[in-house]
């Protein structure tokens, strides 16, 4: 069960943004109760560091800044430009748990490096490290565990695991396991995991939401040990978890 500090935040297709616990029975209708807490308007990414900060891409900026809080104000006009051109290049942004940024490019590389705090500091020149060379772009989900253990879905359709790589030249996908054999690709509309470990996916095609154990082995079956906890979850353009409460 989801603890009441557990927050499944959402931005429509309208860009408004919404957060609340996330559902506990299929019946559950989280749009219906979760607040409006603000827009992101032209938002195209998102990620959300373990102390609850906020960054958002929009055109070629990135952007930081603390939750959004009114429902009538876009968080893009008092949020903080801690990245002045090239991030539409990114195809995922996201950080592991103690707060590295992680970035793979539509062209297959992948970068990690703190998290960017001026606008005028160029992240990718000065502050990351190459960790991929090709074919990070090939992935349709990546993620981090609690533990920092990378999870990925293939294009081929598996779901593979490792820590992350350190060097360029790591060859992740080879040598990481395989802990899903098929049908990943058909639940990464979002694909996650909440606070308390547990492994949450949305299928794209008719936004069911499942929540359930991480896989442990390749022959392990997801969908059924997960529980079905609603559908149209697809309604939304981007989905994440976070906490009620910052870190202190």
């Amino acid at each position: 069960m989801a603890s009441n500090n557990t927050l499944l935040f959402v931005v429509t297709k309208d860009f408004q943004v919404k957060a609340g616990p996330p559902p506990t029975y299929y019946l559950d209708d989280f749009n219906a109760r979760a607040p409006v807490i603000g827009r992101l308007n032209n938002v195209s990414k998102i990620a959300i560091n373990p102390c609850r900060e906020l960054f958002a891409i929009r055109g070629e900026d990135l952007y930081r800044g603390p939750m959004p809080s009114n429902a009538s104000v876009d968080w893009f006009t008092v949020a903080k430009r801690v990245g002045k051109g090239g991030w539409n290049k990114y195809k995922f942004i996201v950080f592991d748990p103690c707060g590295v940024l992680y970035a793979a490019t539509h062209d297959g590389l992948f970068y990690k490096g703190p998290a960017p705090c001026n606008d005028t500091v160029c992240w990718l020149s000065s502050q990351a490290i190459q960790v991929g060379a090709a074919a990070w772009d090939k992935f349709d989900a990546l993620f981090f565990d609690s533990k920092a253990i990378l999870y990925t879905v293939s294009h081929d359709d598996k779901l593979l695991k490792r820590y992350p790589p350190t060097r360029a030249d790591d060859n992740w996908n080879a040598s990481s396991t395989t802990i899903g054999k098929a049908g990943w690709r058909s639940l990464t509309h979002f694909m996650g995991f909440s606070p308390e470990g547990d492994l949450w996916c949305v299928d794209p095609s008719n936004g069911n939401i499942y929540k359930g154990p991480a896989p442990a082995t390749a022959d392990t079956n997801y969908i059924g040990r997960a529980e079905k906890l609603g559908h149209s979850y697809n309604i939304y353009k981007l989905l994440a978890f976070t906490t009620a409460k910052p870190c202190v």
